[in-house]
């Protein structure tokens, strides 16, 4: 079903997203209000004008890298943080300066 939260206000919400998930975006919106307000070759943003519930969150999670929130700032790192914690579920983090860390059972390494 549809989750409506009372308690969430309105938003423009912008993503941007990468590569051939461009396309896909453009053939099923992520939602009525979805508009392109920028394309190049290797990226589209579009914006939004809605309540970011729960739904609409995981509906981005679930396109992994190939979409990153750009505003509101909460959203933003909202969806950070539930990415770094899915990395650290998988056991692995992903560091802004291109490194990896692994962690293996108590070893980090």
């Amino acid at each position: 079903g549809i989750v409506v939260d009372e308690i969430c206000n309105i938003d423009k919400i912008r993503i941007k997203v990468y590569g051939k998930k461009c396309q896909y975006i453009k053939a099923l919106p992520l939602h009525h209000s979805q508009s392109e307000v920028e394309t190049t070759k290797s990226y589209s943003i579009f914006e939004y004008l809605l309540k970011p519930t729960y739904d609409f969150c995981q509906e981005l999670l679930s396109h992994g890298d190939e979409i990153e929130v750009l505003s509101p700032t909460s959203l933003k790192e909202q969806i950070h943080f539930q990415q770094l914690s899915i990395s650290l579920l998988g056991g692995v983090i992903h560091i802004d300066t291109g490194k990896f860390l692994i962690l293996c059972k108590d070893n980090l390494f």
